[in-house]
């Protein structure tokens, strides 16, 4: 079972966020995956926040401005309102309000089909379980706990398990939840010797 161990997102300050708002707010941080942006870090004044958050649940376009690259674009996509979980923390002393958003794909895996999760890596070890617990909701055979560094590291050759673009010292990997191609791994593993039924009592 994967780790329930709260863990340490990293952030970093990367840019502001512009969008027809009043108000500096400034990102720390944020994922896309095929133009839909997953994951965003943001903090500024409370009214200024509050747009940006509505411009994206809206499925509006944000820009993120670098101050030493070109602006990058961060929208739910178009017709996908309402796609993200937001974890707000106000500071009403410091007039600073810091706003997480991440997306519905991000948070609810859907195991019921060839889709797309994400993962936030904090270290190897977090990640391989909570690949591992993921693999096993997903595949109709047994998975044990001694295959979960095969399937993290196969995964990644197989491109099952592949980097996310992002910035802000956040890191996301790009998870495709498709039964057949990891049920197909875990057998290929078993017929070549490299896992074994035998690891069960490990």
């Amino acid at each position: 079972m994967a780790s329930r161990d709260l863990r340490t997102v990293r952030q970093e300050y990367v840019g502001e966020l512009t969008g027809s708002i009043t108000g500096d707010v400034h990102c720390y941080g944020y994922a896309i995956h095929e133009g839909i942006c997953i994951y965003v870090s943001m903090g500024g004044p409370r009214m200024a926040v509050e747009a940006i958050r509505a411009k994206l649940s809206k499925g509006d376009i944000v820009s993120c401005a670098p101050w030493d690259a070109p602006s990058v674009e961060l929208t739910a996509g178009e017709g996908n309102s309402g796609m993200y979980h937001a974890y707000m923390t106000n500071i009403p002393e410091a007039k600073f309000t810091s706003l997480i958003l991440v997306h519905e794909r991000a948070v609810v895996p859907n195991y019921n089909g060839a889709s797309t999760m994400f993962l936030f890596r904090t270290d190897d070890a977090q990640a391989t379980a909570k690949l591992k617990h993921h693999v096993t909701e997903l595949v109709n055979v047994p998975v044990f706990d001694a295959w979960a560094d095969y399937l993290y590291t196969a995964g990644q050759t197989a491109g099952l398990v592949r980097q996310t673009r992002s910035a802000g010292a956040i890191d996301v990997l790009t998870v495709d939840l498709d039964a057949t191609a990891w049920t197909r791994l875990i057998t290929g593993g078993l017929e070549q010797n490299v896992i074994h039924l035998a690891d069960q009592a490990a």
